[in-house]
């Protein structure tokens, strides 16, 4: 899965083995490798797992830089004694980044005739990453009640990576009463 490396974010998956037959086999080992994947818990340990029997392997994957990684989730395991084929499972991951700016962190409205309609101001606010950035909330600290988002309005729609850009437009009416 895709990972935003610039707020650490990782996240677990869980993988289930399962013994479908009627021997009894023996787990002799679990083994999570790659630099962005490490075990995260489960059910699944060495020792026995009869017939019938499953168990989980958590495993979490934590990319530190943009790209592509990969692993593998190895299982070792014994049926009567004899050593078989290990299970492998390739894990794969991809890191992203999302690189937000925006165009004018300060806006100033200038003077304002208060007889006349509200005043507005465009913001842009550009990704520069290479991932969609999903926007889930605007919000103005706004004590006086005098500013406030025109547009857009909630659902809000993705920004893309790569240059994309959202504009919020900003109203100020100082004939608005908090």
């Amino acid at each position: 899965g895709q990972h935003d490396i610039g707020v650490s974010q990782t996240k677990t998956y869980t993988f289930v083995f399962s013994n479908e037959g009627t021997a009894n086999m023996s787990i002799t080992s679990i083994v999570v490798a790659g630099s962005a994947f490490s075990r995260a818990g489960g059910t699944l340990s060495t020792g026995g797992l009869n017939g019938g029997q499953s168990g989980t392997v958590g495993v979490e994957s934590a990319p530190t830089a943009v790209g592509g990684t990969s692993g593998t989730l190895t299982v070792g395991y014994t049926v009567r004694g004899q050593a078989q084929t290990p299970l492998v499972l390739n894990l794969n991951a991809e890191g992203i980044s999302t690189q937000v700016s925006i165009n004018n962190t300060a806006v100033n409205f200038g003077v304002y005739d208060v007889d006349l309609p509200a005043k507005e101001e465009i913001v842009i606010i550009t990704n520069a990453g290479g991932a969609a950035l999903d926007i889930t909330a605007l919000d103005i600290d706004n004590n006086s009640g005098a500013f406030s988002i025109v547009s857009p309005t909630a659902p809000f729609p993705d920004v893309g990576g790569s240059g994309g850009t959202l504009p919020i437009t900003i109203a100020y009416d100082p004939n608005v009463e908090n």
